[in-house]
């Protein structure tokens, strides 16, 4: 179990959303590198320490006041599911991990994430970058990879 030096790169945010902030995430996603339990990671400052960069477009970010209709639920599940009074916030982010040395791209892919509970939009972006960051990490680096 040795530790995966990960340079993590200024992301940007293509969401057309000004409220989704690219730098924000980028503390986000250091944070759960950081936190990561079955894979260790020591999260560096210069890429040239690193062993794999990390970078990530916001591509999608939305809240809406009421949760999207889903035409995949039953018509009981699309009757509750319209009867709950919570908000809803998703996000799309593209991510990249590819190895210092050689810049050869290991895992790319796109991660969707969203939240419903009671928030305001402000209150919904910390909880929404850390879901979708623990959901990459899952992704790119869980068991099988």
């Amino acid at each position: 179990r040795s530790i995966i030096r990960a340079y993590v790169q200024d992301g940007t945010n293509e969401s057309g959303e000004s409220q989704a902030s690219a730098a924000l995430f980028k503390t986000e996603l250091e944070q759960s590198l950081a936190e990561r339990k079955s894979v260790r990671f020591e999260v560096v400052q210069n890429p040239g320490e690193s062993d794999v960069r990390i970078s990530a477009t916001i591509m999608h970010y939305a809240y809406s006041t009421r949760d999207p209709v889903k035409p995949t639920l039953s018509v009981p599940g699309m009757l509750l599911d319209a009867a709950t009074n919570e908000n809803y916030a998703e996000i799309t982010v593209d991510f990249a991990v590819a190895e210092t040395g050689s810049g050869k791209v290991l895992w790319h892919d796109s991660v969707e994430a969203y939240i419903k509970q009671m928030m305001t939009p402000a209150e919904s972006l910390s909880p929404l970058y850390d879901k979708v960051a623990r959901k990459f990490l899952w992704k790119s680096f869980g068991k099988g990879r």
